[in-house]
């Protein structure tokens, strides 16, 4: 036999090979499958260790019928953008069909957003004439389209006054202390109070109706937020919460978590930093990011959320909506999955 001629016979054998696996394949034994749930325009990845391959399939609508599928056992993995990935090994017929039936649960997650600046609320030649009038005072702070706070100075307490649009309001005396220790902040969730802190001395002033309520805590805060309208706080500090009712002064410890939202009227979602250790070995948690938690404290169930690297300074709830803050005041919409 020549070697034309054994070429040609390897050549048809490779030939008809290819050929074979390809009419297998793709022709004669293919499958379909189809997908149903309650969702659309999702993408569906089907991966085959066999021939060590990947395909993506885009679909638009709820019920997705994919057809010529090859006769190889695959592992697909449905994903949607906000969902957590539904991945399943399917056993597949020979030119049959298999119906799938399946529910995307939604992850958690956070969704940075563009924080909103604040407004002016007089003109620049304006506000530095206040600013050159208020800097002689005791201490000023200026709390933007709230206006300006500041302190004066008598004999034995500091006087604190508000000028916004050339009114002078007197707010409040507090004890008189070194400058240094003064500070004056939003209260979390409601835009219209502000915190105090004079030392030992805490004050949460609504601007609305004029109120001052007032508390001692020796320990520093790190910021104050509303529980609801009803006059409840949230006082959290560097390592525990306080919860504070403006109605009855009454302020109480609670020791579980160091940072928390009451999500409905049976959870809250908390936050597990990444420097406490002793709480994560309590709940066998051995990531090291900050976690976010889930705890229906009538079940008793309890859920990690999420683990980010974001480094969280705190978690507010704003109406419907629950907003993370990181350690540069950058914003972030909490989406909790299922």
């Amino acid at each position: 036999m020549s070697n034309r001629v054994l070429s040609f016979l390897i050549l048809f054998v490779i030939f008809g090979t290819l050929i074979g696996w390809y009419l297998y394949l793709f022709v004669y034994y293919t499958w379909t499958l189809v997908l149903a749930w309650n969702q659309d325009n999702f993408s569906v990845k089907f991966h085959s260790d066999t021939i060590k391959k990947t395909i993506e399939v885009k679909c638009e609508k709820n019920i997705c019928e994919i057809p010529k599928l090859p006769p190889l056992d695959l592992t697909y993995t449905i994903s949607k953008e906000w969902f957590k990935d539904f991945v399943w090994e399917v056993q597949i017929p020979r030119n049959g069909k298999v119906n799938a039936n399946f529910i995307l649960k939604k992850q958690t997650v956070l969704v940075p957003e563009n924080n909103v600046e604040q407004t002016a609320t007089k003109s620049k030649i304006d506000e530095l004439r206040t600013l050159g009038t208020i800097k002689e005072k005791y201490a000023y702070f200026d709390m933007w389209d709230l206006g300006i706070y500041y302190f004066e100075e008598n004999t034995d307490s500091l006087a604190l006054y508000n000028s916004l649009s050339w009114t002078v309001t007197k707010i409040y005396d507090v004890p008189k202390i070194d400058k240094e220790n003064l500070s004056i902040s939003l209260v979390a969730s409601l835009k219209k109070q502000l915190f105090i802190e004079a030392w030992d001395n805490k004050y949460i002033y609504d601007i609305d109706t004029g109120n001052v309520y007032n508390f001692s805590l020796k320990i520093p805060v790190k910021y104050v937020k509303t529980i609801d309208l009803a006059g409840n706080y949230q006082i959290v500090t560097e390592k525990w919460v306080f919860l504070y009712s403006s109605k009855t002064w009454n302020l109480e410890y609670f020791s579980m978590f160091s940072d928390f939202i009451y999500y409905d009227d049976s959870s809250y979602i908390w936050v597990i930093f990444s420097s406490e250790d002793d709480k994560k070995k309590d709940y066998s948690i051995s990531w090291n990011n900050n976690i976010v938690l889930y705890y229906n404290y009538k079940t008793k169930e309890k859920k990690i959320l999420m683990d980010t690297s974001v480094n969280i300074s705190k978690i507010v709830k704003e109406g419907e909506n629950i907003y993370v803050y990181d350690s540069d005041n950058k914003r972030y919409l909490l989406k909790v999955g299922e």
